[in-house]
């Protein structure tokens, strides 16, 4: 149970074939990009089996190709919704996300006061 030995299999091969196997791995791609579109196939099969969607695509099932542009959503930024829902509750200290406390504080009135960061 040898390894394989690749130094060898290179030194065997005249520059012809390695173009061909640059060529060929440029379309069949490795390891993980195969078995997502291998995945992503699969999936697309069987689902059109049951249903009729015309704009269903196998990268729709992809887990390692981006969305298309067509179906993105522009969506706002998470920290600042959290931050503008948090300003609407009372008391308490605001904390950002490094874990340091926020410029914004809500008092127990409700109102919103500037404060210094630690």
């Amino acid at each position: 149970m040898g390894r394989p030995d690749w130094r060898a299999m290179l030194a065997g091969m005249t520059s012809t074939e390695y173009a061909d196997w640059h060529r060929f791995y440029r379309t069949h791609y490795f390891q993980d990009t195969q078995l997502d579109m291998h995945f992503s196939g699969l999936t697309y099969a069987v689902l059109s089996l049951f249903f009729c969607d015309p704009d269903m695509h196998p990268s729709d099932f992809s887990l390692l190709a981006p969305r298309r542009d067509d179906e993105q959503t522009e969506m706002p930024d998470e920290d600042d919704m959290l931050m503008r829902k948090a300003a609407g509750l009372s008391g308490g200290v605001r904390f950002g996300a490094d874990g340091r406390k926020s410029l914004w504080s809500v008092m127990t009135c409700g109102a919103v006061q500037r404060m210094k960061p630690c």
